[in-house]
């Protein structure tokens, strides 16, 4: 496991000043893009729709449809723990509309599962249940998963990102990041704008309209009780529409592998 501690521990070893780990530490979050081609030298790590495969004790009336099974020990090593499990199945389901907001409440089917290894499970036929939607029927393609880097937003909730250039808009952050890949080896990329064409975990919430972390808390100080989970281009999930989904988790249930209240955004 990669914490915080260990990166800073290893980069200091090989020479990286504690400024520049600071830096990093603070402006950069760990993600996976998963793409349905493996163009990008990604390894495969689960499945993007189709029926899920669940637990015999998990009930599921189809009303959230499912998107994604992402098998988390095929995951490619990162250099910083994202706080997922190291095994086991991450499985994503949405409401497939255009709620804007929706929380789970106690009883209620989460918009996440974790599925432990070992675990017995059955094929669950989206078309046979009560909320089938031959609309959002997702045709089932491989994942796979590269792994890489999102840049926080500013105080203000800009992007530093210079658009134009391509490049950092903070070049403290720049230096520091230069200095970790020639000491210490290949951090990852760094997009900034992603092509759409990808399911993410982890990392950066970039919203459409208002944080996303705000728009599942009551107040602003809730809102950083929040983290991501996951995020995808709703017109590359079901082929039509636009917008983005998001899944953002409770802090303290991320460090416990607690799924069961995660929330879904969608903005556009």
């Amino acid at each position: 496991m990669t914490t915080r501690e260990v990166f800073r521990a290893k980069a200091r070893q090989l020479g990286v000043s504690d400024a520049s780990i600071d830096r990093i530490l603070h402006h950069l979050r760990p993600a996976y893009d998963l793409y349905d081609h493996p163009d990008n030298g990604g390894t495969e790590a689960g499945r993007l729709g189709g029926d899920p495969e669940l637990p015999l004790d998990v009930p599921w009336d189809g009303a959230r449809v499912f998107v994604a099974s992402i098998d988390l020990a095929a995951l490619p090593p990162h250099s910083l723990d994202l706080g997922l499990p190291r095994d086991g199945r991450l499985l994503l389901f949405c409401n497939g509309g255009y709620e804007c907001v929706t929380t789970v409440g106690p009883d209620e089917f989460s918009h996440a599962l974790h599925v432990p290894p070992g675990t017995e499970t059955v094929r669950r036929d989206w078309s046979t249940t009560e909320y089938y939607d031959e609309n959002l029927k997702i045709e089932p393609r491989t994942l796979y998963a590269t792994a890489t880097w999102d840049v926080a937003l500013d105080e203000f909730g800009g992007l530093p990102w210079d658009v134009e250039s391509d490049t950092l808009s903070d070049p403290a952050l720049a230096q520091a990041i230069a200095e970790y890949r020639s000491l210490a080896g290949h951090l990852g990329p760094l997009p900034f704008e992603r092509d759409g064409g990808s399911i993410k975990l982890g990392g950066v919430a970039y919203p459409e309209q208002d944080p996303v972390e705000e728009e599942v808390s009551a107040d602003e100080g809730e809102a950083a009780t929040w983290t991501p989970l996951a995020d995808a281009n709703y017109s590359y999930v079901f082929d039509r529409g636009e917008g983005c989904i998001y899944w953002v988790i409770p802090r303290a249930d991320l460090s416990t592998s607690r799924f069961d209240r995660v929330a879904e955004v969608f903005q556009c």
